[in-house]
């Protein structure tokens, strides 16, 4: 694969088509089996609206049971994407050699994800961290994600793995330019309530749920309960990423 030719392709694609054939020729060049774009600031709170979400090569059974068990909340690939920008490995992350071992897993477990790959085939998976402009009308992160029948080995070709992340990163931000409905899906995301906003307010100068909770005259378990909500509706990984957004979105000040 001539990895100058891939970034023009994915920086003048006009098509979905187009852009996933960048996706496949990625992932077919390092050995993958399947391949998964997720915009995470998309990424859905009713299993509808994930197409919108995602692009995908995975099989039909598996992306069913994915959306509808809501492994998005819980993926340690997404969580790991979140807080870094380098390209990582499956077999990096502790929940994967979790999802190997024996016995039962706790519920909503980032290793019951690992372990629904390995159910269905993967055993590994190179990830490639997307992080992009976080303005309203942008997604704040996404991934591409190589799914490997057998384990990541060290061996790619190291050319081919430099130019990974740049035309990945391009692909990406052409298909935000492509597909013009992915600007109101961010808007419904990020559309918090009065009450959401003025906890992530509270939030963003340092109180505590308790502290916001005497404050707004409310209980710590309505604060908690609206902060998840946030979260969600940002994509954010925890509060203070839920923070960080929505100030980089101009939904709260300080």
């Amino acid at each position: 694969m001539h990895m100058p030719d891939a970034l023009a392709r994915a920086s003048t694609a006009s098509t979905l088509a187009e852009i996933d054939a960048v996706f496949r020729d990625l992932a077919e060049a390092i050995g993958g089996c399947a391949w998964a774009y997720a915009d995470i600031a998309l990424l859905p709170d009713q299993p509808g609206e994930y197409v919108a979400a995602c692009r995908d090569t995975i099989p039909e059974d598996f992306q069913k049971t994915y959306v509808q068990n809501k492994c998005f909340f819980i993926d340690p690939c997404i969580r790991r994407a979140y807080i870094g920008s380098n390209l990582f490995t499956w077999s990096q992350l502790a929940e994967w050699r979790m999802g190997h071992a024996r016995g039962n897993l706790p519920d909503r477990h980032g290793a019951s994800v690992m372990r629904l790959a390995f159910d269905h085939g993967f055993s590994d998976g190179i990830v490639i961290p997307l992080h992009g402009d976080t303005a309203d009308i942008r997604p704040s992160c996404a991934l591409l994600s190589v799914f490997l029948d057998s384990y990541a080995q060290d061996d790619v070709d190291p050319s081919i793995r430099a130019w990974l992340p740049v035309v990945s990163q391009a692909a990406h931000t052409r298909l935000g330019e492509i597909m013009p409905e992915r600007l109101g899906a961010i808007r419904r995301v990020a559309d918090l309530s009065d009450r959401e906003r003025d906890i992530l307010g509270w939030a963003a100068q340092g109180y505590t749920a308790e502290e916001t909770a005497t404050g707004l005259t409310i209980s710590a378990r309505t604060v908690e309960k609206h902060l998840q909500i946030a979260m969600q509706k940002l994509g954010a990984a925890h509060k203070a990423h839920a923070v960080a957004l929505a100030l980089s979105r101009g939904l709260i000040s300080l």
